[in-house]
């Protein structure tokens, strides 16, 4: 048992890894460039050594470590999508605003035209 938290600690800790090299080199976050399938992670080998008590701890230190960067990871993901509802707002907002100023200058520009045909 100590031995399998020990390979799923490293397996997790390799994921995490893998997702943070990722998302600093701007890959899509699902992984596969964007396709939506992540690529295979590879087993990690912990060897044939059991677990003893120093193990324990240390494997048990590692799940709290990961645990403490997935929670990072759900924050920044978390205000990274406030951040991106925020801007879909304002993009919104914008395709408004420009629909109107287009609408006033086809007014403006009708009115225009009308003016000079009548000057004719």
């Amino acid at each position: 048992m100590c031995k399998r938290e020990l390979e799923a600690s490293q397996r997790v800790a390799a994921i995490l890894r893998m997702r943070t090299h990722r998302s600093s080199s701007g890959d899509d976050a699902r992984g596969g460039g964007g396709h939506g399938e992540s690529p295979p992670v590879p087993p990690v080998s912990v060897g044939a050594k059991e677990c003893n008590g120093s193990d324990d701890v240390r494997a048990r230190a590692a799940h709290a470590e990961l645990a403490g960067e997935l929670d990072a990871e759900r924050a920044l993901h978390a205000k990274a999508s406030v951040s991106l509802d925020a801007s879909r707002r304002e993009l919104v907002a914008l395709r408004n605003e420009l629909a109107q100023l287009q609408s006033s200058l086809a007014d403006e520009s009708h009115v225009a035209d009308t003016n000079a045909y009548r000057s004719l």
